[in-house]
């Protein structure tokens, strides 16, 4: 019987712990980082992760992609919507370029937010062709 009662105490323990670290991330003064993970799309074979943080009254964005051509610039957006969504674009976050997405500040919203609003980050084949997302990932 004891056993039992060790183990719901562990598990509650690890799940209570678990809610706190998430919870940590969607408040809206915290420095805990949200992680986007970035899935590719149309058998562009590029995936990666986003990091997220609220510093005060801003998010700050920088982020990897894997396979991205050495040769090319992508531009990446904050979107309203989830990925697939054709969501419309709120926030320019730059360039990728030979797999980074350089540190970006962004204004006007929280990640608490952000995940209330089902937010996404893509990234697009080119400026000429927006609509191509070649990786996405929801916050």
């Amino acid at each position: 019987m004891s056993r039992v009662l060790s183990s719901l105490a562990i598990a509650a323990s690890l799940l209570l712990a678990s809610t706190i670290s998430v919870s940590a991330g969607t408040k809206g003064d915290s420095f805990a980082p949200v992680f986007v993970n970035l899935s590719a799309v149309g058998g562009s074979g590029q995936s990666g992760r986003v990091i997220a943080r609220q510093i005060g009254p801003q998010i700050v964005i920088s982020g990897t992609v894997a396979n991205e051509q050495p040769t090319l610039l992508e531009p990446s957006h904050l979107r309203k919507g989830r990925c697939g969504s054709r969501a419309p674009i709120l926030r320019d976050l730059g360039m990728v370029a030979r797999g980074s997405l350089g540190t970006m500040p962004v204004s006007g919203f929280t990640i608490a937010q952000l995940h209330a609003m089902h937010a996404s980050i893509t990234i697009s084949k080119s400026d000429k062709a927006l609509g191509v997302i070649v990786s996405c990932g929801n916050f």
